[in-house]
């Protein structure tokens, strides 16, 4: 996570995961390998320029740690840094704002950022923060989030790399806050649909059984959410989710013979087929190396038995002292993050539904990425809806 997800961490205080037992906090450091490729097509071939560039920000209040660790950055030409501080003052004097949304690339060639630069630094930031090419992916959206990690609190924009497995993080706590708080949890029961009487929600149905409730919020994926709003009042909505369309993230973890000793434990990799790779030896798998693809145009198409070898390929071509690979095994998210363009966001929703007691509450309500963040932040405004103008902050 970054320090910018702030609802998020103020979510896992409220069901008791203090930050030091769950995430090491570092200061987020960008470190880049690879080949950028010579034409403007994107095709990735071995003649391409090499860079190996490194940003770390220091231990400053915010502007000062941004400029300051642009300034210090290995890698980067003085050109290149004066483009990046150019687009932040520009950027600070519109709020991080455009008057009119257009794709990510368009927005930085706009703010004066070359296609070197864009590429070597901007589409890989943009990819991992966006699950989207930057070619198509919301500007606007883009640029809430570099507000939140550069301005306000210079933690905004530390790295948490979590010690624990996710589930300990937050699904199991909040299981056992809300049963402490007198709620009743039922497992694995999908709702097959939503029971109306009267053009109002009463309650959900699956051939187990049926529930019944005053109010009715649907936390399911959009494609899911779609098919439950079949009352009439629902149906423009319903339409619109079922237009929002998906990226697939795989992710590849490398189970290696001994230790693995990478220079830096996130490292950002611009030719293919893997992006970005984790040395998992800050959740306590030293011997393990995980490989995230987020699958968009650029890459080249690789079968299952193609995959792992291209990415050992990569991977010794910038690390050849990587021990003997022992196994490797594979995760696959047909459906793991909504595309974020300009057009969606005209088809995201708010919390409300059409029918007065039944909420929608999603990381695709908002103005933020497919993120944990966005997730928690729909929440709240969602469940402030339904209390009315009187809730609390944080009603949860």
């Amino acid at each position: 996570m970054l320090g910018a997800y702030t609802e998020t961490i103020k979510l896992l205080q409220i069901v008791g995961i203090t930050e030091i037992n769950a995430f090491t906090r570092l200061r987020l450091s960008l470190n880049f390998y690879g080949n950028i490729p010579i034409t403007s097509q994107k095709k990735w071939i071995p003649l391409g320029e090499a860079t190996n560039h490194h940003i770390t920000l220091p231990r400053l209040p915010a502007p000062l740690h941004t400029l300051a660790g642009l300034m210090m950055a290995h890698g980067l030409t003085r050109k290149e840094k004066l483009a990046i501080a150019s687009m932040f003052i520009k950027l600070y004097k519109t709020k991080f704002i455009l008057p009119q949304d257009c794709s990510i690339l368009t927005a930085l060639q706009y703010l004066g950022q070359t296609e070197p630069l864009i590429t070597k630094l901007w589409e890989p930031i943009a990819l991992a923060v966006m699950s989207t090419p930057i070619n198509t992916a919301s500007a606007n959206v883009f640029l809430k989030v570099l507000k939140d990690t550069f301005t306000g609190k210079s933690s905004n924009s530390d790295w948490l790399l979590p010690k624990k497995d996710l589930s300990q993080i937050l699904p199991n706590p909040a299981y056992k806050y809300l049963l402490a708080n007198g709620a009743n949890v039922l497992l694995r029961q999908p709702i097959k649909a939503v029971i109306y009487d009267d053009h109002k929600c009463i309650g959900v149905t699956n051939e187990q059984g049926s529930w019944y409730a005053d109010n009715i919020v649907l936390a399911t994926p959009p494609s899911i959410t779609a098919k439950l709003l079949t009352n009439k009042k629902s149906l423009p909505i319903a339409t619109n989710l079922s237009k929002i369309t998906y990226n697939i993230i795989t992710t590849i973890y490398l189970i290696f013979a001994k230790p693995v000793c990478l220079p830096y434990l996130i490292i950002g990799l611009l030719d293919q087929p893997a992006q970005w790779i984790f040395d998992r030896k800050f959740v306590g798998q030293p011997n393990i190396v995980s490989a995230i693809i987020t699958h968009n145009i650029n890459i080249p198409k690789y079968t299952k038995d193609e995959l792992i070898p291209a990415i050992i390929t990569q991977l010794n071509k910038h690390f050849p002292s990587l021990p003997k690979l022992v196994n490797a095994k594979g995760i696959q998210e047909k459906r793991a993050a909504f595309i974020c363009t300009p057009m969606s966001q005209q088809l995201r929703p708010t919390h409300v539904s059409g029918i007065s007691n039944l909420f929608l509450t999603g990381d695709y309500i908002g103005n933020y990425p497919a993120t944990i963040e966005g997730a928690v932040r729909s929440g709240i405004n969602c469940s402030q809806g339904i209390l009315g103008a009187a809730a609390p902050t944080t009603p949860l």
